[in-house]
């Protein structure tokens, strides 16, 4: 009854699981208004009979079979045909409440489709909570269809433990359908409004966090988006927006559990393709910023209610533009203390420090695999640059390993941005920097021609971020001598939480981890020689010292008691800074 008083020439209905068909043949027989429906049906007696009732009532042009699910494209397609001068609006109609997820997923999943209204004829609230909040969260009304005196009446959603029809509906449809929009004024819908010729406002629902950097599994930033979706998604509240992500570089559980986030999240990320289009955020936005208080190129196209400053820097030298970016924005959050005090010292005040968590589920102690027999072997991890001191790193093992031959280096120094290895001869400890083949950095051979045999190494490569706990635990030390770090540094913090022995410099954003007691600090700090190339300021910054590292590690080689001792308590330490614990300090600090 709903559907024939609300559908309109051509509308869509799309029936994934339609029980008798009644309902899509109602529909599709509808002389008031001519829709057309697509049914989902496996069964081929039960298809034959909803076809042959449609030929019998003079409807089968339009009303479509389908063995499968179709491609949202393929349905895009379909509606855009049928349009006829207005908006066309995609209803969908979920029989079976326990589909939901999947069924939507589907529909939405690559993005082609803009549903306007989801309808369930029977389902418990709590049933389909999930697709509920996050329909709220995308601009839906939601609702349950009730009949007063032979009219459908929409009322809110009853808290009884019961199954009612239930609706989600856009608010142009709902205000076109008579219903009262007036208590919805913080959601806004998220179609396009124009406002000049090359400047369209895509509006996107409110009661959501949106962040603006991309999610994906094998860079620093990327691993913190995708915690940071993760959590989210796993709360229902705040929703997250995601406006970029490299599924391929996602781990199949991470992409399952992020489907329905991320094809909910498709309105705004295709509006930020736009280029011409401004989108705002009705809510929160955390707006990632690096050296110089620089953010994405987007980001001046992204327009929030509420502006989050989430920053790790290591140039400490900020100009008066890059202040006064910083003070414009309502919050900052700072990856280390050590960001935060050098924030402070510009006079900024709304600064708050929230270090990053670490993955339990990857990254824990674990029986080692004994893949490298009684090698001694150092874990060396970060992208390949000056700043993150590899070249100290060659310079202590080449030593190291004169006196113990079994040594073996394994490093992960991917660098996606390889420009930033130029100044990696500056200290003097290196000649020369790897070359680059098909986007991968030949480190091995960098490391022959700097006194490391073949056999002694093993790089591997660009490694997603879930596969990285069983190698580090591999390592009977990882070491990580940086010159600077603008956060915690997110490879050694794993590490530890790993239960692998951690040497650090004692600098920077490392002395969050140095002051938890859980790692080995090389604390003999000289002032570096300033790169010449990236960074303005390096106050705070510490060249570590080879004889200090050779010595730690010799001192780790001996007495293995020691080293699992500080070991344990690294992983005590980083026990309590999971990316849950994590986020939700977050999200305390934001409010």
């Amino acid at each position: 009854m709903f559907l024939a008083e609300a559908m309109r020439d051509g509308d869509v209905l799309v029936d994934p699981a339609p029980g008798l068909g009644v309902t899509a043949l109602n529909v599709a027989t509808l002389s008031a208004s001519k829709a057309t429906v697509h049914i989902v049906e496996a069964n081929a007696s039960r298809a034959a009979r909803l076809e042959h009732a449609a030929r019998d009532a003079g409807v089968a042009g339009r009303l479509t079979l389908h063995a499968e699910m179709p491609s949202a494209a393929s349905l895009g397609e379909s509606y855009a045909a049928n349009a006829g001068g207005r908006p066309t609006r995609m209803i969908v109609r979920i029989g079976d409440a326990s589909q939901t997820p999947e069924l939507l997923g589907a529909l939405a999943a690559d993005g082609a489709l803009d549903i306007s209204c989801v309808a369930w004829p029977s389902a418990y609230p709590g049933q389909i909570a999930s697709a509920l909040a996050t329909l709220r969260q995308h601009g839906f009304w939601i609702g349950a269809l009730t009949i007063v005196n032979g009219e459908v009446t929409l009322d809110p959603v009853s808290e009884q433990l019961e199954p009612q029809p239930i609706v989600a509906i856009e608010l142009p449809f709902l205000a076109e359908l008579g219903g009262d929009v007036s208590a919805t004024v913080d959601i806004a819908a998220h179609a396009p409004v124009a406002s000049g010729a090359n400047d369209a406002l895509a509006q996107v629902a409110s009661r959501w966090l949106a962040f603006d950097w991309e999610v994906r599994g094998d860079t620093g930033w990327g691993v913190y988006g995708l915690n940071l979706a993760m959590q989210l998604a796993l709360r229902g509240d705040p929703a997250p927006i995601v406006l970029a992500c490299n599924e391929a570089s996602l781990s199949p559980l991470a992409r399952h559990r992020l489907r329905g986030t991320l094809a909910l999240s498709a309105p705004a990320s295709r509006a930020l393709g736009d280029q011409s289009a401004a989108v705002r955020i009705d809510g929160t936005l955390l707006r990632a910023f690096g050296n110089g208080f620089v953010g994405a190129p987007h980001s001046p196209r992204l327009r929030a209610d509420r502006n989050v400053g989430i920053v790790f820097f290591e140039d400490t030298q900020l100009d008066s533009q890059a202040v006064e970016r910083a003070r414009s924005l309502d919050a900052i959050i700072t990856g280390s203390t050590w960001n935060a005090e050098v924030l402070t010292g510009y006079g900024l005040t709304n600064v708050r420090t929230v270090v990053q968590g670490i993955d339990p589920t990857v990254f824990h102690p674990a029986p080692r695999g004994g893949l490298f027999g009684d090698r001694f072997v150092v874990f060396s991890g970060g992208k390949l640059e000056y700043r993150k001191g590899q070249d100290i790193v060659v310079a202590a093992f080449r030593r190291f390993r004169e006196r113990h031959p079994e040594a073996l280096l394994v490093t992960a120094w991917h660098n996606h941005w390889p420009q930033l290895i130029a100044d990696l001869e500056l200290a003097g400890h290196v000649s020369g920097v790897p070359r680059a083949s098909n986007g991968a950095l030949l480190v091995s051979e960098w490391l022959v021609a700097n006194g490391i045999p073949a056999e002694a190494s093993l790089d591997i490569g660009c490694t997603p971020n879930a596969l990285m706990g069983q190698i580090v635990r591999e390592a009977d030390v990882a070491l990580f001598p940086n010159r600077c770090e603008g956060g915690t540094n997110l490879v050694a913090m794993e590490c530890m939480a790993a239960g692998v022995p951690t040497i650090v410099s004692a600098n920077t954003g490392h002395l969050d981890l140095t002051a938890t007691g859980g790692c080995f600090a090389l604390t003999n700090q000289r002032p570096v020689r300033r790169p010449t190339r990236y960074f303005t300021g390096v106050d705070g910054w510490g060249e570590s010292d080879v004889d200090e590292v050779v010595a730690l590690l010799e001192l780790l080689h001996a007495d293995r008691a020691l080293a699992v001792d500080r070991a344990a308590a690294g992983v005590a330490a980083m026990g309590s800074l999971t990316w849950e614990s994590q986020i939700t300090a977050l999200l305390s600090a934001i409010v």
